[in-house]
């Protein structure tokens, strides 16, 4: 992650970037290269799921937001569970 947005910023003048991803891990130095892509690299939005609970230093990050899992997946096995469409759970109209 740290090498493409770096390529991007750098080699294609991208001027703001957004990122989303689940099952993240965190390791080592990510906080740290995080807040530098943040400061230097036009990173303005890291959205990270918390199916992997991200560790503090991420966490307390200006420019992370963690989506909980928690509600879709609890309702998901709710109607697997009562044999009800999945689908539904895509429109906006019948949201859970």
């Amino acid at each position: 992650l740290y090498s493409i947005i770096k390529k991007l910023v750098e080699e294609k003048g991208i001027t703001e970037v957004h990122c989303c991803v689940s099952h993240n891990i965190f390791v080592g130095e990510a906080a740290e290269r995080m807040r530098e892509l943040n400061e230097r690299y036009a990173l303005s939005e890291l959205v990270i799921t918390d199916s992997v609970p991200p560790p503090r230093e991420v966490r307390t990050l200006p420019f992370v937001r963690i989506v909980p899992l928690t509600e879709i997946l609890s309702v998901t096995l709710n109607r697997i569970h009562y044999h009800r469409s999945l689908s539904e759970l895509f429109d906006p109209n019948d949201a859970p």
